[in-house]
């Protein structure tokens, strides 16, 4: 698994992982404010989801509730998607801070985001 990093713009970053096919699981990406999460931080984070993932006997849904990076108050929002934000087109978990839901969701619709 290679976990990547991108500029949505000024403010949002997305961080995400490519080779989880590999064993049968979707990748991960995370989105988020850079000035509130540590890139390094969501590194440890998506390689967590994906061991967690791992270990997973049912299938994701849209809107599930997730801890974020070093939290225990699920404060993070999960879309099950069909493709991620950027190639190679893969099954993808988008995961964002349910506070900034209505941002990302523009960025989606924009195409910025898209899945």
């Amino acid at each position: 698994m290679n976990v990547r990093f991108f500029n949505l713009n000024d403010r949002l970053k997305l961080m995400d992982t490519v080779g989880n096919g590999q064993l049968d699981l979707q990748d991960v990406e995370a989105i988020f404010a850079k000035a509130q999460y540590d890139p390094g931080d969501i590194d440890y984070y998506l390689r967590n989801v994906t061991h967690y993932l791992l270990g997973l006997d049912r299938a994701l849904q849209t809107g599930e509730e997730i801890d974020g990076p070093g939290e225990s108050n699920l404060s993070w929002t999960m879309e099950v998607l069909k493709d991620g934000a950027v190639p190679p087109p893969r099954r993808t978990v988008r995961l964002y801070p349910k506070a900034i839901r209505k941002e990302v969701q523009a960025l989606a619709a924009a195409g910025r985001a898209s899945g």
